[in-house]
């Protein structure tokens, strides 16, 4: 259902639907760590793949009336945001894009277990539009869904989130992206012994991302 609490979360949708291209350029608007693109919320690049912002990016405002209001520069809710991550880690949002039912076909002919196999199919078959859809197309080939949470306990993880982002843009730390969203979701799991964070992809920095989370990021 559509209303104030999730609309950004369609626009952002919306504006971000491109073709499919048959090679995965590495430029400034795709994201350094999974590939994923880059789109500017609240004038930062951040991937709607792994949730990571490049404050290295900022959007540019060109005025015509030096008079005219500028809407201060604020962060993107990433509690919301959050959120909406882990509705489709516990596959409660479904897929409207055209080429999932066929790439769902494709992909039940291949053989794999897991899915982090999954994952390298799916990149091997240039499927890399619908990473953020992974668990959903396990659970209809497998019937199995890897991870389940409670309302309350997808509750307790944005709002460590939160917690968690004041902490890391106060901490004294050279940085040039923000956590990322599915490195601190499996770190909050595993913390409050929530099962199914085994399955949860990490980026490729993770270990570098957790090493400040253990020294700088003490959440209480």
């Amino acid at each position: 259902m559509l209303n104030l609490q999730n609309v950004h979360l369609y626009l952002e949708e919306f504006d971000t639907r491109v073709d499919d291209k048959d090679d995965i350029e590495h430029t400034d608007y795709h994201c350094d760590e999974c590939l994923g693109d880059l789109t500017y919320i609240n004038h930062f690049l951040t991937c709607n793949d792994c949730g990571l912002t490049n404050f290295d990016k900022c959007e540019r405002c060109y005025l015509d009336d030096p008079e005219e209001f500028i809407r201060k520069k604020s962060f993107y809710k990433r509690k919301l945001y959050a959120t909406e991550k882990l509705n489709l880690m516990t596959c409660k949002k479904p897929c409207n894009k055209p080429s999932y039912k066929k790439s769902v076909e494709i992909l039940s002919k291949c053989a794999f277990k897991t899915v982090f196999e999954l994952k390298i199919l799916m990149k091997l078959k240039k499927m890399n539009k619908l990473y953020p859809y992974i668990y959903l197309i396990y659970f209809d080939i497998k019937h199995v869904k890897l991870i389940e949470l409670t309302c309350n306990q997808v509750d307790v993880i944005t709002t460590e989130f939160v917690k968690t982002d004041i902490q890391f843009k106060n901490c004294p730390i050279k940085r040039k992206n923000m956590l990322s969203y599915y490195s601190l979701i499996y770190l909050t799991m595993k913390r409050l012994r929530y099962p199914g964070y085994k399955h949860i992809i990490l980026p490729n920095n993770f270990k570098e991302m957790k090493k400040s989370y253990d020294n700088h990021l003490l959440i209480t």
